[in-house]
């Protein structure tokens, strides 16, 4: 299915959770956040939150440094 992340389209699996995607991207949740559709989505519930066709996701990481 299609999904744009960070503003990118993007082919996924049907009824991929957010936790495995940002785990295929090589990103740990410390330190990283999510939105879809503009709404942040709860690192609590991302094994449970499905991801769904045309779906926006934005992921954010936090970077140490000055």
């Amino acid at each position: 299915m299609k999904i744009f992340f960070n503003g990118e389209e993007l082919e996924v699996d049907n009824g991929l959770s957010l936790a495995q995607f940002i785990k295929d991207r090589g990103l740990t949740p410390d330190g990283t956040a999510c939105a879809v559709d503009e709404n942040i989505i709860p690192k609590a519930t991302w094994s449970d939150f499905k991801l769904e066709e045309n779906m926006h996701l934005d992921v954010f990481t936090l970077v140490a440094g000055g």
